[in-house]
């Protein structure tokens, strides 16, 4: 079966699933990492998201690489929001900032002014707003958490999956407020000034394609005919990947992935080369799919249904055949074809496979009619 000249081992970013990543921005005296978009300046120590003018967008963003956000992380900074003017609904001052994560090609996308808080119009992503604005669909100065799954983002109340007007907090009074945002997978909770204003059953992963449980994060805001200046004077973040569930005492290593567009997959393992003996077994998701199967060159099939985005499949080996290590052909076959990977084990280590399950990316009547428009043009 190891015909090591014509087997293709992938040894791809191998995921330390151990390690916390971690970035601390207690002031901004250093801003190595970060970059602004649109009106966003930093100065004294501090940055300025928006200056206080009419219909003006900013933002911030973590742009050394993408981040874990799948699973576990705490997030917290420090903003205020002065020098209001302009009216509004809600009298001078506006409109309020967004925490952002989003998994696009650019890590420092703009979005909408005025109403959008400088979030609205971003694909593939998930912001928690801090609207300052009694507007007529969320009320009061409110908390929420807005998503459109893949399509553009939204301010409006139909994008919102979850939402908690502010009692007693005025975000724009001048002061400075302080943002703990705490996600354990299913559950996020939202703290003000060390009060819980939000609680919420949640799992990013279901509403937004990440690159193997990690995306892009920032910070937006925007004006509109009222407006105020944004101001940040901290911002961190730590964050722990997701880990590979194992029922076995070995180690693991990932070192490929496949993406699928549909659910349900067949699994097709066989030997690719010389029967030798080799004896697996396979785990998905910590759970046995086939177990002490002898690979033979006729292989076999089996059909699972994917539970979440990131579905790990591991190949478990029970023994090193007369040629080692223990190495199988493996494809994931959906709708979109056939994907061939080469995994290998032994009485250690046991390779894993990451099966992302990806929702398709629709067009949206806009994107379709901007694109009919150019291809007659053309």
């Amino acid at each position: 079966m190891k015909c090591f000249s014509t087997i293709f081992f992938l040894f791809i970013s191998v995921f330390a699933f151990s390690q916390e990543f971690v970035f601390d921005y207690k002031k901004f005296k250093e801003v190595d990492g970060l970059s602004f978009s649109s009106d966003a300046t930093v100065a004294k120590s501090k940055i300025q998201l928006t200056p206080a003018k009419a219909n003006r967008r900013g933002g911030v963003w973590y742009g050394k690489k993408k981040v874990a956000i799948s699973d576990t992380f705490d997030i917290s900074f420090c903003f205020k929001i002065y020098q209001n003017g302009g009216e509004g609904k809600s009298g001078k001052g506006g409109e309020g900032l967004a925490l952002v994560f989003h998994n696009n090609e650019a890590f420092n996308i703009n979005g909408n002014k005025k109403e959008g808080l400088g979030y609205e119009g971003i694909p593939n992503s998930v912001a928690i707003e801090f609207d300052v604005q009694n507007t007529e669909d969320m009320g009061e100065q409110h908390v929420s958490i807005q998503t459109r799954g893949i399509q553009e983002n939204s301010h409006l109340k139909e994008a919102s999956i979850a939402a908690m007007k502010l009692e007693n907090i005025n975000l724009k009074d001048g002061r400075v407020h302080h943002v703990q945002i705490t996600y354990n997978n299913p559950q996020m909770i939202i703290y003000i000034d060390g009060k819980k204003v939000l609680r919420f059953p949640f799992n990013i992963m279901h509403h937004i394609n990440l690159d193997q449980g990690k995306g892009w994060v920032g910070i937006t805001a925007s004006t509109g005919n009222a407006y105020s200046i944004h101001e940040l004077s901290c911002f961190s973040m730590k964050s722990k990947p997701k880990k590979i569930p194992y029922t076995e005492d070995r180690e693991i290593k990932q070192r490929k992935q496949v993406t699928v567009n549909t659910r349900v997959v067949k699994i097709f393992v066989w030997d690719d080369n010389q029967e030798d003996g080799d004896i697996i077994s396979v785990q998905l998701n910590g759970k046995w799919v086939i177990q002490n199967f002898t690979l033979t060159k006729a292989g076999d099939e089996f059909e699972v249904e994917l539970e979440g985005q990131q579905n790990f499949l591991i190949l478990h080996a029970h023994n090193l055949g007369s040629i080692p290590p223990n190495t199988a052909g493996v494809a994931i076959l959906d709708e979109n074809g056939n994907q061939q990977v080469t995994m290998r084990s032994n009485m250690q280590v046991s390779e894993a496979l990451n099966i992302q399950y990806h929702k398709k990316n629709k067009e949206s009547k806009k994107t379709k009619v901007v694109k009919e428009k150019k291809e007659r043009k053309e």
